[in-house]
């Protein structure tokens, strides 16, 4: 795993709209990953990418889509000829970290947006400590 990737692990989706459907499109994953013991709350537009409950996903959090870890420039270029981190996934979403918090110590909560869709991520502060607010993220997800 190089430097630009967040974290990188199997996720199992144990939820979805757990607390009821809000919009037509969007479905709310609720989700544990299976290395990190994390607890991965997200917002997916089900309408491209459909979620089913139960399931496995190859879950991603990187800061650039470049596979050698090179600092992307705030847009995307589609003329990537050395192929990019999006290839191996079925999913991929930009987004921004905005907040972080912690209700007992030891622990994180960071928070994300990836154009109105949110996400949240509660674990360790060992295995979250990398996510800082205003970072750049891409979120990326594959069925496996």
């Amino acid at each position: 795993m190089h430097k630009a990737i967040l974290l990188d692990d199997t996720i199992e989706v144990t939820a979805l709209n757990r607390e009821g459907k809000f919009f037509q499109s969007v479905t709310r994953v609720d989700a544990l990953s299976k290395m990190y013991d994390i607890k991965l709350q997200v917002d997916i537009n089900t309408d491209i990418y459909p979620v089913e409950q139960d399931s496995h996903y190859s879950f991603c959090i990187a800061k650039t889509l470049s596979l050698d870890g090179t600092e992307d420039k705030g847009f995307y270029t589609p003329d990537m000829t050395e192929g990019s981190l999006a290839d191996k996934y079925d999913y991929v979403m930009h987004g921004k970290i905005f907040r972080s918090d912690s209700e007992k110590p030891g622990e994180m909560i960071v928070y994300g947006s990836f154009g109105g869709l949110m996400m949240s991520l509660k674990g360790s502060l060992k295995n979250l400590s990398s996510f800082a607010v205003d970072l750049d993220v891409y979120l990326l997800l594959k069925k496996l």
